[in-house]
């Protein structure tokens, strides 16, 4: 399985959650890392390799994201589950 992504506007504060059924990568990265990314270049990212569920990053600024996951190991499928948890402010 290659890489697989969701895109999604989230606000500063909100929590990506996501659910995975075998070890994988969860990458939080801004449009121009995730082209970065694409094109294998360095590219810049929140989270990284994921051994329990679910994964939980924060997300450090309001815009439009990518939340992008990748088997450990090459061959691998992973099932996954992203869920927006959004900041509350009382």
């Amino acid at each position: 399985m290659k890489s697989k992504y969701v895109r999604q506007y989230l606000t500063r504060g909100d929590t990506v959650s996501v659910e995975l059924n075998r070890t994988a990568q969860v990458r939080l990265m801004d449009r121009n890392n995730f082209d970065r990314f694409k094109q294998n270049k360095e590219c810049t990212f929140y989270g990284g390799m994921a051994k329990q569920s679910p994964a939980e990053i924060e997300v450090p600024r309001s815009g439009e994201w990518y939340i992008v996951i990748t088997p450990r190991n090459k061959g691998d499928h992973v099932e996954f589950s992203v869920r927006f948890l959004a900041k509350m402010d009382y």
